[in-house]
């Protein structure tokens, strides 16, 4: 059997998905217009024209009003959803997401040896006013320039197989792979505690991103501790293995 001796870095890329989703009828005048108001000195994006509206506040309360708009409602259909109206889009703070690192180095491995300290990097997401979704997706497996690579993880197999969306428990250190734990504010619920680990979904084998931190409602500073692992067995090839993360932020509206 041959010693190993692999040094395992992985280069972490962010990205940040921004959707907006219009279906307008067919019937109407393909002509729009809209008040867009500025100057050398400012810029008022979502100008509305109509009775008032704004933001209202006093020591017991805040509240914001949009009083004699035409249309303002939430309308619906199937594959669409129309939000219209200066409440649907006025936030009370921009909308923030960053990573901690973006580069996690495993150094040496050693076959059926959980690394120690496991490396990890905090998500943050900063006043999310309407909620928000974050997804993470590699480019691929872990691999060397030779395509040697280290199989995304299954956990301990078994009745604790894991998948790309269901964490499992991952505690043999036979069972060899590479995947991530997160723990923190907003996890998923399969994230039961730091024992259960997902494989990631690969860009290249034709997946989704798929999320692992989510919320429905306001809140401020929403962190989450990613936790990454790999292990190998004696038969691994040496070499550099080495894949690109990408965590992308989703704000809801």
């Amino acid at each position: 059997m041959n010693l190993i001796n692999n040094l395992v870095s992985m280069l972490i890329r962010v990205s940040i998905v921004f959707v907006l989703l219009l279906t307008l009828n067919s019937q109407l005048s393909t002509e729009v217009y809209a008040v867009n108001m500025n100057s050398t000195n400012y810029n008022i994006i979502f100008g509305n024209l109509n009775i008032g509206s704004g933001r209202h506040d006093s020591p017991n309360y805040s509240m914001t009003t949009s009083l004699g708009q035409t249309f303002a409602d939430r309308f619906t259909s199937s594959g669409f959803v129309v939000k219209v109206g200066f409440q649907y889009i006025f936030t009370t703070m921009p909308f923030e997401f960053e990573i901690s690192s973006t580069l996690i180095n495993f150094g040496t491995l050693i076959p059926n040896t959980f690394p120690t300290p496991l490396p990890t990097l905090d998500v943050t997401i900063t006043n999310p006013s309407r909620g928000y979704d974050v997804q993470v997706i590699e480019d691929h497996p872990l691999r060397t320039l030779s395509l040697h690579f280290i199989p995304d993880t299954t956990c301990n197999g078994g009745i604790q197989a894991c998948s790309r969306t269901s964490a499992n428990v991952w505690t043999s250190t036979a069972a060899t792979g590479f995947g991530y734990n997160a723990s923190g504010h907003d996890v998923t619920a399969d994230f039961l505690n730091n024992t259960y680990y997902r494989p990631f979904a690969s860009r290249e084998a034709g997946h989704s991103p798929v999320t692992f931190m989510s919320s429905t409602i306001a809140a401020k500073n929403r962190i989450s501790t990613v936790t990454f692992l790999a292990n190998i067995d004696g038969a691994q090839a040496t070499g550099t293995y080495q894949t690109v993360i990408n965590f992308i932020a989703v704000p809801k509206y």
